[in-house]
């Protein structure tokens, strides 16, 4: 729901829920929590404020030649094209595949009647696909397969909403530097000269596909590091509680004069740098150490 300084709206918390039958007779406790999210424009659209000002805008990337800045005529936005191809250009192998949101089915019961160069094309959503039409629906869009065109452009900013909520309250952060946060994140903060984002099928699929997995409730297991010293790669500044080097010198009788490689090459019962949990300067624990070759030194750990 988009709103204005001043606006009030009235919600009805009514909530209904039917749970699987259980094996057998439960009396059990459940708990349905509701949230509400404000999403101030600005924080999705770079230009908003310069937008609603009339102002001219200069974008992150700054000046480029002959283009210092401009006026903005319009937010992000999304055509009714791009909306029906996130659906049917990412089909998959068919109905048992779990990225597809429709899959293709004869001309006698079917959800789409979908037509591209002439052709027609029947299409059943899956269940991946009802969801998120239903996040669609209720984010105030309505599809309109029989007039799937480039001339219909609608406001993306429902759907870069849906992005930052999802990125900010539900992806779990320990995974920050993954590939998909970083993806909906950057479709947040998009700002260059060549004008607003228009955002294309296949981010408007990423950001229905990402959005709908379930994330769990941050707690002391959901949001332990992976690795056993350090938060995961790429997540933080690089600090680490404890390296190798460290634990070595405490316990080494004679200098070192093989590398962590030579674990790997001359011992065995050895985790390897690469394969080792924390990667090779966690701490581990090994045998009895042995060298082969002309290196010589004490067990630094046992």
């Amino acid at each position: 729901m988009e709103l204005v300084p001043g606006s009030k709206i009235d919600v009805k918390m009514e909530s209904f829920a039917r749970l699987n039958p259980l094996p057998v007779p439960t009396f059990g406790r459940a708990s349905l929590r509701n949230r509400a999210f404000f999403v101030p424009f600005r924080t999705i659209f770079r230009g908003w404020n310069d937008f609603i000002t009339d102002s001219v805008h200069v974008a992150s990337n700054g000046y480029t030649a002959g283009q210092t800045g401009a006026l903005l005529s319009r937010v992000p936005d999304v055509t009714m094209e791009d909306l029906c191809n996130a659906f049917v250009t990412y089909t998959g192998s068919g109905a048992t595949d779990g990225s597809a949101m429709v899959y293709q089915v004869g001309g006698t019961s079917y959800d789409i009647t979908w037509t591209t160069g002439g052709n027609t094309v029947y299409y059943n959503y899956t269940v991946k696909g009802r969801q998120a039409l239903k996040v669609l629906e209720s984010l105030g869009y309505k599809l309109d397969w029989q007039h799937p065109t480039k001339d219909v452009k609608l406001s993306a900013m429902p759907l870069l909403a849906l992005a930052k909520v999802f990125v900010d309250w539900y992806y779990p952060q320990q995974y920050s530097n993954r590939v998909e946060y970083d993806i909906l994140l950057a479709l947040c903060n998009m700002d260059v000269n060549a004008g607003p984002l228009s955002l294309t099928a296949a981010q408007v699929n990423t950001i229905l596909s990402l959005c709908g997995y379930v994330q769990y409730d941050s707690d002391l297991f959901v949001s332990a590091w992976d690795t056993p010293n350090q938060p995961n790669a790429g997540n933080y500044s690089d600090f680490k509680l404890v390296n190798i080097d460290s634990v070595e010198s405490v316990y080494q009788q004679s200098v070192l004069t093989y590398t962590e490689q030579s674990y790997v090459t001359n011992n065995s019962g050895v985790s390897s740098a690469t394969n080792r949990l924390g990667g090779a300067d966690a701490p581990f624990i090994t045998g009895a150490l042995g060298v082969t070759g002309t290196a010589t030194a004490s067990v630094p750990i046992s």
